[in-house]
């Protein structure tokens, strides 16, 4: 690639007439195969996360392997878009370096947009998890920035887009567990 770009320029300038890099075919990459858990493995994963204590983290991490949802989608999740056993996917999240995330006004394609039917496990845990935050952020009075977000920091902002994977790698190791990307969540849910 940068061979061609100053091959590039090098047309542009005047230096050579044609590209050659223009006729050379790169090599196609093998797609790297998605990691998933099998059966076994969300076995062990769900007894862990049954153990778990960080209601927030638990619920971050049962959502994600319940419904599919991108990390950036959970990141993006408001309150206002779970209505009961129903919850609407339709923003996500964006963190521009050195700044704090903000929620997108939608999540990464137009395809994304959908309605999730929430399985029991799940509205339990989020009734847990509001009920947690909504005590911690009483410290805080109005000055919580992201009222309406469902999973924050400890000073009530949306969580930047290394804290799930890094919590995720440390609940892994702790546990035992095969070690996966958080995104292989979502591949196990599929």
């Amino acid at each position: 690639q940068q061979l061609h770009e100053m091959l590039k320029y090098a047309v542009r300038s005047g230096y050579i007439s044609v590209n050659p890099a223009d006729m050379v075919e790169p090599p196609r990459r093998d797609t790297k195969e998605a990691a998933f858990y099998e059966l076994k493995d969300c076995r062990k994963l769900l007894t862990a996360l049954d153990n778990f204590d960080d209601i927030q983290w638990r619920l971050f991490f049962s959502m994600s392997i319940y419904t599919g949802m991108r990390p950036g989608e959970l990141i993006g999740l408001n309150w206002s878009d779970i209505n009961g056993q129903i919850l609407t996917v339709n923003a996500g999240f964006v963190q521009l370096h050195g700044q704090k995330s903000v929620r997108t006004d939608r999540p990464k394609t137009k395809k994304s947009v959908r309605m999730i039917d929430l399985p029991k496990e799940i509205t339990v845990l989020l009734k847990k998890h509001k009920k947690e935050q909504a005590k911690y952020r009483l410290k805080f009075g109005k000055k919580w920035p992201e009222p309406d977000a469902v999973f924050t920091n400890d000073l009530g902002e949306r969580l930047n887009k290394y804290a799930p994977s890094k919590h995720w790698n440390r609940f892994v190791k702790k546990n035992g567990l095969r070690k996966i990307p958080l995104y292989g969540l979502r591949h196990t849910a599929a």
